[in-house]
C-alpha cells in the first residue's frame, strides 16, 4: 500500500483574522423558538380537562405528576383560591413533587391558613405517596 501525498491544493486555506475587529453579525439567523406561552398552555389544559376551572386543572395536574404545569397554573390562581384547603394541600404536594424543601418549610412554618389547616398540613404531606 502506497501512502498518498497530500498536496497543498487539498488543504483548507488559513483565514487571517484581526482580533480587534468584531465578527460580522448574521442578519438572517432565526431566533430560538420561544417556550410555549402560558396562555396557550392554559387553553390546551382547559380543553384537555374539559373545564375552565383553574383549581380543578391545578389539582388534576398535581395528581398526574405534571409539577411544572401545575406550578404555572398555581401562579395564576387568585388569593382567595390559594387560601382554600384543597389548594393549600395540593400546593404542598406540588412542592413535594418539585422537591422544594425550603418552600415546604416556609409554608409549614408560616401563618395558619383558613380553619387552622396548618396543623393538618404535615400529616397530609407525610401521608402522600
Amino acid at each position: 500500500m502506497v501512502a498518498k501525498n497530500v498536496s497543498a491544493a487539498n488543504t483548507r486555506p488559513k483565514i487571517k483574522t484581526n482580533p480587534n475587529k468584531p465578527l460580522p453579525s448574521v442578519s438572517n439567523a432565526t431566533p430560538d423558538p420561544k417556550p410555549a406561552s402560558d396562555d396557550r398552555v392554559i387553553e390546551e389544559l382547559k380543553t384537555q380537562y374539559a373545564t375552565a376551572d383553574l383549581v380543578s386543572i391545578f389539582t388534576s395536574e398535581v395528581k398526574a405528576g405534571h409539577y411544572t404545569q401545575a406550578g404555572r397554573i398555581y401562579s395564576l390562581l387568585t388569593t382567595e383560591q390559594v387560601q382554600t384547603k384543597s389548594v393549600s394541600v395540593f400546593h404542598l404536594r406540588l412542592l413535594n413533587g418539585l422537591n422544594d424543601r425550603e418552600e415546604i418549610k416556609k409554608v409549614l412554618l408560616g401563618p395558619p391558613l383558613e380553619d387552622g389547616i396548618l396543623s393538618g398540613k404535615s400529616a397530609v404531606l407525610l401521608s402522600w405517596p
